[in-house]
């Protein structure tokens, strides 16, 4: 019965189809919201905040090995595909997770 029927899941698209199909005006708080969420499509926040580094994770090694779950398991991956990495922890733990079998 509702097989053609579009689902809105999240609240900027939510916040759109009121936008567009209200026939009250908006709140200033749905305003405000809305503009928000129109903003953060254009703009990159990786290219604006940075994950502050403080404590133990000024040290390189602890910052990029001290949040992968299971890094022993690092040892069956192909080196190459480690190195393809950068260092990058995200990468390496999705290396490990399928070692693991995992798909996080």
């Amino acid at each position: 019965m509702f097989e053609n029927v579009e689902v809105l899941d999240t609240k900027s698209d939510i916040a759109s189809y009121l936008a567009i199909n209200t026939t009250t005006p908006l709140t200033k708080n749905e305003l405000m919201d809305f503009i928000g969420l129109q903003a953060l499509k254009q703009v990159d926040l990786s290219k604006l905040f940075k994950v502050k580094v403080a404590g133990k994770d000024r040290d390189p090694m602890f910052w990029s090995f001290g949040k992968i779950h299971g890094l022993e398991n690092i040892a069956y991956v192909d080196p190459e595909e480690v190195k393809a990495t950068d260092g990058n922890p995200v990468k390496i733990q999705q290396l490990v997770n399928k070692v693991e079998g995992r798909n996080i």
